[in-house]
């Protein structure tokens, strides 16, 4: 692999299949890694979401990097939005729970500044851990350091949150995994946040037989109309129409046996390997995120 950009004004440079840059943030926050499917440039910007994680090694997130950035051009090409795909993740020092809201701030501070440097080869969003409000304060930034908003997080329609966007197109998904209906259905969701509880809430309106809802939260599965199995060890056991998956990346590993029809989610890379797609494929359907899961992307 060949070595990655670490300069303050990072494009990325060609890092296997993709494209990798990398910065190093100030007070041992950890790092900001750039990942792209292919070169950005202004003809092509990049998109795609602000994640912040903490990574077991350093290897680990520039590999997660790189596959969510792959992960976004296929949501860029199945809707032909005219985007790249990219990701902006933070790869934590610590976890993001210990964050107080100064590294936060540190954090945007310094994506503010490489989006303005970058002008305009790259745009990004929410992800896991970052918030419209976030986005908000991301958005000011950027007009601040550069003039120009790289933010889109439903740009122009400050009453349209990107979350549910998504969670519609997840729900829509699944519909359409349901052969167009899910009255009856017996359905799980992993993940409750500002993703997953819609999901969960559409499927009870929408008259599922059973919604079971897990997070590693457990009081925010505690939804109204559904059942919190987050206790449960084998949680993905219940003879289920459809798993969910709205939570972290590489969820379903080759030691799921996976007891339902269907995977189709929000979760981008839901599962580990190729390995364990590629077994849970020969089992059951699964629609890709990258078809269930643009909804930000479309608004």
């Amino acid at each position: 692999l060949s070595a990655t950009n670490t300069s303050k004004s990072p494009l990325p440079l060609q890092h296997g299949a993709g494209y990798l840059a990398s910065h190093k943030l100030p007070n041992g926050l950890g790092d900001l890694y750039l990942a792209s499917a292919e070169p950005l440039s202004d003809a092509t910007p990049g998109n795609g979401g602000l994640r912040l994680w903490h990574y077991d090694s350093d290897e680990k997130a520039k590999i997660e990097a790189l596959r969510l950035g792959r992960g976004m051009a296929v949501k860029h090409d199945t809707y032909n939005t005219g985007f790249a795909g990219a990701k902006l993740i933070c790869a934590a020092s610590e976890p993001p729970s210990s964050w107080s809201p100064q590294n936060k701030t540190v954090l945007l501070n310094e994506v503010a500044t490489m989006l303005a440097d970058l002008k305009g080869k790259m745009y990004t969003g929410c992800d896991m851990n970052t918030t419209t409000k976030d986005m908000d304060y991301l958005s000011e930034r950027c007009l601040d350091n550069g003039g120009s908003d790289y933010v889109l997080a439903a740009i122009g329609n400050k009453a349209c949150c990107p979350n549910t966007a998504t969670a519609y197109g997840v729900f829509g998904a699944v519909e359409a995994a349901m052969g167009g209906n899910v009255a009856g259905k017996r359905i799980l969701v992993h993940g409750c946040g500002g993703v997953g509880s819609v999901v969960a809430r559409l499927l009870v309106e929408h008259r599922a037989d059973h919604v079971a809802t897990v997070d590693v939260v457990s009081e925010r599965a505690s939804l109204d109309g559904c059942f919190n199995v987050s206790s449960e060890e084998e949680w993905w056991v219940g003879d289920y129409d459809a798993v969910v998956p709205c939570s972290s990346s590489g969820l379903l590993t080759e030691d799921f046996r996976l007891d339902a029809g269907a995977v189709v989610g929000a979760t981008n890379l839901p599962f580990a390997t190729d390995a364990a797609q590629d077994a849970a494929e020969a089992r059951i359907t699964f629609i890709p995120e990258g078809v269930s899961s643009a909804g930000a992307v479309i608004v």
